[in-house]
């Protein structure tokens, strides 16, 4: 499995609570204070064979690129008005909506069948257990939240990260020094997004700009140069339809083999369940919190 460091930047100036911040950055959440949280996970994704196993099981029709019809604008989407609007469903890879949608089936429970693909392992979450059988009832845990066998013990805080933020390293506080010119708060995102592109960790970043005719609407971009990366800064208070680039990914195919893709938990529990159909080496994910989004329109 992949395991990546956080990519060395003047930029950034990490605040660690302790020496183990090993792992490529895979959540941020964003607080008021325009101070940033950040979540080092236990692996990075690459697109090895572990990571490639997640993903739809359904068996599909080879030409399901051709024969799958995106929903039309203006229609309603298979989740109806639980609907993200992620931009799966605008896109041939709709012909996956029911595996990989957060809100169909299973939802958002999935992302715990894709833990131990993406993280080598599930969540450890039993110093948490007594409160959350209450709370959640005796189904929500299994012998594979359990800590896994040859593992040192976790701490009671860090696996209370874990049930809340997932597979986690370790937590700590960041800001970018010096700040990002016209960034919501200091520019963390952004500025990891820029280290590994000019590192040459990946070859492209989907991330989010604004539509030329109206800043706070999202205009997802696959960008591959700084200049589109600076244009994604700041916060776009609305749905954005980040897996809408997909096909633009694949279309560019030997171009980008190493990819960073920056978006909230249900596309990301979507793009994992189809990375595997994007022929990447690796993927990266640096995932931000979502919270009370709307659509543009209000």
């Amino acid at each position: 499995m992949l395991v990546s460091t956080p990519p060395r930047s003047p930029l950034l100036a990490w605040r660690s609570s302790s020496p183990r911040n090993r792992g490529i950055i895979s959540s941020i959440i964003i607080s008021s204070s325009g101070t940033s949280l950040l979540r080092a996970a236990a692996a990075a994704s690459g697109n090895n064979a572990a990571a490639a196993a997640a993903g739809s099981t359904t068996a599909l029709d080879p030409d399901w690129r051709t024969k799958a019809k995106p929903v039309a604008p203006g229609s309603s989407y298979p989740a109806k008005e639980h609907c993200s609007q992620c931009g799966l469903c605008d896109t041939y890879f709709v012909a996956h909506v029911k595996e990989a949608c957060a809100f169909l089936g299973d939802g958002m429970s999935k992302a715990y069948t894709l833990e131990p693909s993406v993280h080598g392992r599930n969540r450890y979450v039993k110093e948490s257990r007594k409160r959350e059988k209450k709370r959640r009832g005796n189904s929500f845990f299994s012998s594979s939240h359990e800590r896994p066998p040859g593992k040192k013990k976790i701490s009671s805080n860090l696996s209370g990260d874990e049930l809340q933020l997932g597979v986690t390293l370790d937590t700590f506080y960041a800001r970018a020094r010096p700040a990002v010119d016209g960034a919501q708060w200091t520019g963390v995102v952004t500025s990891i997004a820029l280290a590994m592109l000019e590192t040459k960790t990946v070859d492209a970043v989907v991330c989010v700009q604004s539509d030329p005719e109206d800043r706070l609407a999202p205009f997802p971009v696959v960008a591959r140069t700084k200049h589109e990366v600076l244009a994604s800064r700041g916060v776009k208070p609305s749905l954005s339809p980040n897996l809408s680039v997909l096909a633009t990914v694949e279309a560019l195919g030997p171009e980008i083999k190493s990819l960073l893709f920056i978006g909230v938990g249900c596309q990301v529990q979507a793009l994992r369940s189809v990375s595997k159909y994007l022929g990447l080496e690796k993927l990266f994910v640096l995932g931000t919190n979502c919270t009370d989004n709307g659509p543009r329109e209000g």
